[in-house]
């Protein structure tokens, strides 16, 4: 969730946490939360645990748990958000297993091992995509040349399509229209693309100057265009033609801003980044209007923009809140949640309640 009606006009003097729970692991999944139920990953030792709370009051509602033996960097955990869908709950695992779980109390529908299933190669940092849920299909990164992407259905679990393709980057894939064509658009490891989502036709390809960016920033839709953002080529913003293919020379690009893992977000058309270096504002035009390049900003961190405002909490667990279109003077609200442990995972907010997962636990801050 990177926009949200939910983001308060200010932040409490001092955080007042509603409930903590304990967590066995460090998490790169983001958290996804209702007004009643709060999902994240966990891990023990080789079994992937997945685990639903009250929202109100931080009690266990249910675990649903399952082998997943593999070692990489910062742990085999799982890497993508899960995703609530009506009384549905998707879970995609590090290492390719796909689950479909009902939501009441966590029993299993249906299930896929994508590593399996085709023969796939498991990426070095393991699948990362949350799945992506267009019309009556779930679609995941298969990572094999023959399934670049999957798109199963979303009640049975029965293959729809998948199409062939080079392995996947590190990002999520949205779909949206873009040059009045409905599309999927995300990275593979050596290209930015589009697909239809009823078949997973490529539609149109932007081949990647640097082959080795892991490619982990979330594209952006902005009106009609599209903003694509990586560690190495920085920010570009492309249009489209008529038959909906992206036009590979950018409108604009901005070679100095260039997040690693952190997401930008739009709010009041101003587009909002962190990268190595600090905390930017940028314009439509990719142009820096305002900056902050010091502690905490200078590491990785999430943004959540909505009512005009922007919620940045950090890796080191600050949390700050910055008006969309800062003066040059603006200084942001900051409030420190935690101490001695990073945050690596996207948090939620639903209402006045904002759920983030640390290495250790997984917090409820009231907000309101």
């Amino acid at each position: 969730m990177s926009h949200s009606p939910f983001v308060p006009a200010k932040l409490p003097a001092t955080p007042v946490f509603l409930w903590r729970a304990p967590l066995t692991s460090q998490g790169l999944g983001g958290v996804a939360a209702t007004e009643s139920v709060v999902i994240c990953s966990d891990k023990n030792e080789e079994t992937d645990i997945w685990r639903c709370f009250d929202a109100a009051t931080g009690q266990s509602l249910w675990e649903f748990a399952y082998a997943a033996p593999g070692q990489m960097d910062y742990t085999s955990a799982p890497r993508a958000t899960p995703v609530i869908d009506g009384d549905k709950v998707f879970l995609f695992s590090a290492l390719g297993q796909l689950h479909c779980v009902a939501l009441k109390n966590g029993a299993l529908k249906w299930s896929r091992d994508l590593l399996i299933d085709y023969a796939g190669e498991l990426p070095t940092w393991g699948y990362c995509a949350t799945p992506l849920l267009v019309d009556d299909l779930v679609i995941v990164p298969g990572a094999a040349t023959n399934a670049f992407l999957v798109a199963f259905d979303r009640r049975r679990g029965a293959l729809r399509w998948k199409t062939s393709g080079a392995m996947p980057g590190y990002g999520n894939f949205i779909c949206a229209e873009f040059g009045g064509r409905r599309q999927i658009v995300g990275c593979d490891a050596e290209s930015a693309g589009g697909w239809d989502p009823k078949t997973g036709k490529r539609l149109w390809t932007i081949p990647s100057e640097f082959p080795s960016e892991f490619k982990v920033p979330t594209p952006l839709k902005l009106g009609g265009r599209l903003l694509l953002a990586a560690e190495q080529s920085g920010a570009r913003l492309h249009g489209f033609d008529k038959q909906g293919r992206a036009i590979p020379k950018p409108l604009f690009e901005n070679t100095d801003v260039n997040p690693d893992v952190t997401s930008p977000v739009e709010v009041d058309g101003m587009i909002w980044l962190t990268t190595n270096n600090g905390l930017y504002c940028l314009d439509a035009n990719l142009k820096i209007v305002w900056r902050l390049e010091q502690e905490p900003f200078n590491d990785p961190a999430q943004l959540i923009a909505g009512n005009g405002r922007v919620l940045v909490l950090t890796n080191k667990g600050a949390l700050a809140l910055l008006p969309s279109r800062p003066a040059a003077a603006t200084k942001p609200q900051l409030l420190s949640l935690v101490t001695d442990v990073e945050v690596w995972s996207q948090p939620a907010l639903v209402r006045g309640r904002f759920y983030v997962r640390t290495d250790a636990e997984l917090l409820c801050l009231s907000l309101d």
